[in-house]
């Protein structure tokens, strides 16, 4: 039996609780999750039926009834996350959407849901810069490449907790320890790179996945200090990108980069989270930001079970979505570089 443990650290504040959203939680059902989730999206040439088959094996399953494959712990007694006692993010003033023309923290504005403009913090938060470890236990080492990748992909580009995909709860590993019998082996070195897991050539598939089609933009510099000032240059450009979608407030193009928008009263498209990816990495003395944008064919057709059958469906559908994403990406391009994969 091999069992591998990851020596992290927080790279920005972490929401991540149980039912008790004022208490953060490092919980082994959440790690599951974003592992499935990141597992999949490599695997998206597989078809709906192979692909829960696949996951099933690995990660376990009610139809068949099926084990995991894979143990997670996080040893309490190696873990020394603390509940933050912070009362605001550092201050990065803005105009932002929603802000009537008052200036907002970009901050509080990426972390709404888990933080109001009123209220302040909602849910309970870990730090940046707290060590903890993940234990990965394997009852079966046919599939522990792909686990590892998924997990490299979780930690930096998908993150834990709440507002993960806005750029929160994102984790950098610092050592990688395998061990199997009686024998301890240092495997940090030999950790698949992010951005070489990122390079695909499968086509887009009907669920988020990584494809030929999917973009990685990065900030021109890399923000020197700590991880809030380079949150605020990749959230300024994704809040560029979506104030010029070009409709103002009647989410005519919006609705197709995320749903539901609840002011958008004539909504056709089911709920749908946005296919983009805010996330940090470290470099040198600051950090460098990302947004990677993976596009899946969620308006497939006018029929697919992602459009409301009680709403009138345009016969363009599938045009506009590709159209939006377009124009979404045309503006990420002017405030940040385009990177090659």
């Amino acid at each position: 039996m091999k069992t591998i443990t990851f020596t992290c650290e927080t790279i920005t504040p972490m929401f991540l609780s149980g039912a008790d959203q004022n208490t953060p939680e490092l919980r082994p059902p959440s790690i599951k999750g974003a592992l499935r989730f990141w597992w999949r999206a490599m695997n998206g040439h597989l078809s709906l039926e192979e692909l829960k088959k696949q996951e099933s094996l690995i990660f376990g399953g009610t139809e068949p009834a099926q084990r995991s494959r894979v143990v997670i712990t996080c040893p309490k007694d190696r873990n020394f996350l603390k509940p933050s006692t912070k009362s605001k993010f550092p201050e990065h003033k803005g105009n932002y959407p929603l802000s009537r023309n008052t200036p907002v923290n970009i901050l509080n504005y990426l972390a709404y849901g888990a933080y109001d403009y009123r209220e302040g913090f909602t849910h309970g938060f870990f730090d940046e810069k707290q060590k903890f470890e993940i234990c990965l236990r394997f009852t079966d080492e046919t599939k522990v490449d792909e686990v590892i990748k998924a997990f490299v992909l979780m930690c930096y580009v998908g993150g834990l907790g709440s507002k993960s995909r806005n750029g929160f709860g994102k984790i950098k590993i610092i050592t990688a320890i395998e061990n199997k019998g009686d024998k301890t082996t240092d495997i940090t070195q030999n950790l698949p790179k992010w951005k070489d897991l990122l390079k695909n050539t499968n086509s887009k598939s009907k669920f988020t996945s990584l494809s030929n089609s999917e973009l990685l933009f990065g900030a021109k510099e890399v923000a020197k200090g700590d991880y809030d000032k380079a949150l605020k240059v990749i959230g300024d450009a994704y809040i560029f990108a979506r104030k010029n979608m070009g409709d103002g407030h009647t989410y005519n193009t919006r609705r197709y980069i995320a749903a539901p928008i609840t002011q958008d009263i004539n909504a056709f498209l089911e709920r749908h989270s946005k296919s983009y990816f805010l996330f940090l990495d470290k470099e040198n003395d600051g950090y460098r930001g990302y947004i990677l944008f993976l596009p899946y064919q969620y308006v497939s057709d006018i029929s697919s079970e992602n459009l409301k059958k009680d709403k009138s469906v345009p016969n363009d559908a599938v045009t506009k979505y590709n159209a939006a994403t377009q124009k979404f990406n045309q503006k990420l391009q002017e405030k940040l570089n385009l990177v090659t994969l």
